[in-house]
């Protein structure tokens, strides 16, 4: 692994906990079932995707795929 490689790793790693943060605190001012949590619950499936950890982003991305996402960008 090159070294730039390595650096964006570390930090994706350093991104979770605040990434894992925002999520909660969105849930707690707008309710688990805002986009903003589906959009942070996404990105966190992609971190986790680039840190190897494939159990971990498929259970983000399930999480981001329940967020109906439609109503908020008034697709309906």
């Amino acid at each position: 692994m090159n070294s730039l490689k390595l650096q964006l790793r570390c930090k994706v790693q350093e991104a979770i906990p605040y990434l894992e943060s925002a999520a909660e605190r969105l849930k707690e001012c707008f309710g688990s079932k805002h986009y903003g949590v589906g959009y942070i619950h996404n990105n966190l499936g992609g971190a986790y995707l680039e840190l190897d950890r494939p159990q971990s982003a498929a259970q983000m991305f399930a999480v981001a795929k329940e967020i109906p996402w439609s109503w908020s960008c008034g697709y309906n």
